[in-house]
């Protein structure tokens, strides 16, 4: 039941200002400011709802099992991404701030929180959340590894223990150990994520990067003008994620997370009329016709990609 999450306050607006003075603030790093803010750098303790429904303790390390949406319109996303997925929302209120929880066929799917109006542009963007066996030992090798950690390792009695790093390349990730079990992995229903790429200058980098922090596996396939190589990271032998050479001269590293469709124009036409904008038209040069790349309103970037309902 939604009623089962709960969210407590995290503290004054002082202490919260106090803290977000002291974050980084590059530009890779202005992204990382509310999440940094919102977690517990003033020590206090960290309240965050469950990724799951119910307790399992079972958990999919090398998995994206989340994402959280970083947003400077809280009330314009849940309007877009309602009307464009029909998504259903929780809110949960604090003194500082509100976090909300997105639904899609009745079971929990990602997270919105509300970015500081004070905080500069840019301003929103998802973030995906990578399962590990050991937070702090990831933040270890991330270092190791020529990445960088913008937020150290927080604990959340609910959520479990965090943190958010740069890879190498400057993509912003957050790996996670939840303490009640991951979200569920199965067949991804209409208007679910289903698939995670990482976008980036350093391909053959970002390989050797992720093997050493996750155990990713790279499997190089030759993209369909067979000049660009597109990897497949696998874990265990199954596959968790591509990375791909950016597509976008404009364009920064990033993992790029994509909902599960059955109608791709349609969608893409709904998202324009809602205020979305289309960075990469559906072209049948690109996996047959079958993705679409999208910015929401307020610039956050996610992809589509068009499976047909199950008859």
């Amino acid at each position: 039941m939604q009623q089962e999450f709960v969210m407590r306050s995290f503290g004054s607006e002082t202490a919260k200002r106090a803290c977000t003075r002291w974050l980084p603030t590059s530009s890779a790093v202005l992204l990382t400011v509310t999440l940094a803010a919102f977690s517990g750098c003033t020590g206090r303790t960290v309240e965050l709802p469950p990724l799951t429904q119910h307790e399992t303790q079972i958990h999919y390390p090398g998995r994206i099992i989340w994402h959280d949406l970083l947003t400077d319109d809280l009330s314009g996303a849940k309007r877009f991404y309602g009307n464009l997925f029909g998504w259903q929302f929780t809110d949960f209120d604090s003194a500082d701030f509100v976090y909300t929880i997105a639904w899609n066929h009745g079971h929990p799917i990602a997270g919105f929180v509300e970015k500081d109006d004070e905080q500069p542009r840019p301003a929103s963007q998802w973030f995906s959340l990578l399962s590990v066996e050991d937070v702090d030992r990831a933040v270890r090798q991330t270092e190791r590894y020529g990445g960088s950690v913008p937020l150290k390792p927080i604990t959340a009695p609910e959520r479990g223990r965090f943190a958010i790093i740069r890879d190498p390349g400057g993509a912003l990730l957050t790996v996670i150990r939840t303490r009640w079990g991951d979200p569920d992995i199965g067949a991804p229903e209409e208007n679910d994520w289903f698939w995670n790429e990482l976008w980036t200058e350093k391909v053959d980098e970002a390989a050797l990067f992720y093997r050493e922090l996750v155990g990713f596996q790279a499997r190089s396939l030759a993209n369909e003008s067979g000049t660009q190589p597109y990897l497949i990271f696998q874990h265990n032998g199954i596959p968790a994620a591509g990375a791909a050479r950016l597509p976008m001269a404009d364009g920064g590293p990033a993992w790029l997370p994509y909902v599960r469709v059955s109608d791709l124009d349609g969608t893409v036409s709904r998202a324009e009329s809602l205020g979305g904008r289309i960075l990469i038209a559906p072209n049948p040069n690109i996996r047959s016709g079958t993705v679409a790349v999208i910015a929401d309103p307020s610039g956050a970037i996610f992809g589509i990609q068009q499976i047909p309902a199950s008859r």
